[in-house]
């Protein structure tokens, strides 16, 4: 969830009967400028209590955009959810995709081809199983798809 949903919704202390039979006291505390949130929960069940803690960064949608881009990913969408819903002021979930072009590079080793002919010719049916896998590597949908040390494109790389 957004720092800008968190912050129209935000409550310092909730208590919830869960269907289990327990309660759960939630108390939070925003620190630093609105950039972090502690919470202290408290389960209660049957007399006995448990307390856990957590701390975690908090994140509007401009923030968490801007994280991405500045490691270079130019392209970044906000989500409110997994199915791709777009974010909003109703969302529950702040979820960042970004889109970074990726370059291959591509080694070829004509001894490695020689090697494995005894008659020392190039082998075309290898060629063209690399040249499939390579346009398919590169295609959108196929980046990816073919990972260093695939028995059959031993030679092509992705380079980070």
């Amino acid at each position: 969830m957004g720092k800008e949903i968190i912050a129209r919704r935000f409550e310092l202390t909730e208590s919830t009967a869960l269907p289990t039979g327990e309660m759960l006291i939630e108390r939070r505390t925003v620190t630093d400028g609105w950039s972090r949130m502690a919470g202290e929960l408290i389960v209660v069940e049957n007399g006995v209590t448990r307390t856990f803690h957590l701390e975690h960064w908090l994140y509007s949608g401009l923030e968490l955009k801007r994280l991405p881009k500045s490691v270079g990913f130019p392209e970044i969408d906000l989500y409110r959810s997994l199915d791709g819903a777009a974010y909003g002021p109703e969302a529950k979930r702040l979820i960042a995709v970004g889109r970074k072009r990726c370059f291959l590079a591509l080694f070829y080793d004509p001894e490695q081809e020689l090697h494995h002919n005894p008659d020392n010719t190039i082998n075309p049916a290898r060629n063209e199983i690399l040249r499939r896998k390579v346009m398919r590597l590169l295609s959108p949908e196929g980046l990816g798809s073919v990972r260093a040390g695939d028995p059959e494109m031993n030679t092509a790389r992705k380079v980070r």
